[in-house]
């Protein structure tokens, strides 16, 4: 996902490139002169270092992605525990058998955030649904 911020510093790269200086280039562009140098140098953006250290690739995280998806629209969305184990299959396919940390489910319902909506939906429509079992048998 290319922001507006990572365009203007694209730009500023092909402009020190075409001869500029980089503080010419880092005012044109308005990104500080620091961070044009840094990536001058061959340092990344901070969303492309933290691709690198995640466990599960982008491709990897959309099958599990769509594996919930899947599991919605056939009425039964998944718990956390196991979208886990899920992630865990899939990293097993490519012999990967350490565990996935504690907070890893948190942070993939954060970055897929059509995912999170529906777990919370059903989940909220789950316990609506046994609220009003409970309120029947009282």
């Amino acid at each position: 996902m290319d922001t507006a911020r990572e365009q203007n510093i694209r730009s500023a790269i092909d402009a020190v490139a075409n001869g500029a200086t980089v503080r010419e280039a880092a005012k044109l562009h308005g990104i500080p002169k620091s961070t044009l140098s840094d990536r001058l140098h061959g340092s990344t953006s901070k969303s492309d270092s933290k691709l690198e250290a995640r466990r599960l690739s982008p491709a990897q995280e959309n099958s599990v992605a769509d594996w919930c998806l899947d599991r919605e629209a056939a009425g039964r969305a998944p718990t956390k525990a196991e979208i886990i184990r899920r992630a865990q299959e899939v990293l097993a396919q490519v012999n990967d058998f350490t565990p996935i940390g504690h907070r890893w489910a948190d942070r993939f319902l954060t970055r897929h955030q059509q995912v999170k909506a529906r777990i919370t939906r059903m989940t909220r429509k789950n316990s609506r649904a046994r609220s009003e079992e409970n309120l029947q048998t009282r």
